[in-house]
């Protein structure tokens, strides 16, 4: 974690181990950042199959208000996917089990949605907000890129306050402006921050 910092209070919702089709429905209307054998996607759909890769990570704005991230730890074509949201309101409810049957209600901390549905379960987390490290434009390690240009995007770091860390990223325009503005002046002052492309 960088020394530069701010944190936020958001909530996390697990949704467990999903097929992909699941995971596609679930992120349908986000915006997704991954990394293939082809080069490196962002703000593009979610993809139809799983990526060769470990991490996909997603960012909308919430129906309701606020920001929503989707982080997805991709494991033998399935995926394992968690979702921060700034408004409980905007909680999503568990996919359904085919295209055919709809996810409803929305998920509980104490209980599943549904029995015949994806486990999902939900807690108010604290978050550590920390400004990335930007990709610079000489940079050969990312491939092709498809989409937004990665060295032209700046990327907020979010992680909550877990024993067990995971990271969600997102563009820096989606946070509440007055995390904005003062997190990134420190850190470009410091030349402090969030590692790139970190995959915990």
């Amino acid at each position: 974690m960088g020394e530069i910092s701010t944190t936020m209070q958001m909530w996390l919702t697990g949704y467990g181990e999903l097929e992909w089709a699941q995971v596609c429905e679930l992120l349908a209307s986000f915006s997704c950042a991954y990394a293939d054998y082809e080069g490196f996607h962002v703000n593009v759909d979610c993809p139809e199959e799983a990526p060769d890769y470990t991490h996909l990570w997603a960012w909308k704005d919430g129906e309701v208000g606020g920001l929503m991230l989707a982080r997805v730890r991709i494991n033998a074509g399935k995926g394992i996917v968690g979702v921060l949201t700034q408004d409980r309101a905007d909680i999503l409810p568990a996919p359904s089990i085919d295209a055919n049957e709809k996810g409803q209600g929305v998920p509980n901390f104490s209980e599943a949605t549904s029995v015949a549905r994806p486990v999902a379960v939900t807690k108010e987390v604290a978050v550590n907000v920390t400004a990335g490290i930007q990709w610079g434009v000489e940079e050969k390690r990312i491939g092709r890129q498809y989409g937004a240009s990665v060295t032209d995007v700046e990327f907020a770091v979010i992680s909550p306050e877990l024993r067990l860390s995971s990271t969600f990223v997102c563009p820096k325009n989606f946070l509440p402006t007055d995390k904005q503005s003062d997190l990134w002046e420190k850190s470009v002052a410091t030349g402090k921050g969030e590692c790139r492309g970190g995959n915990r």
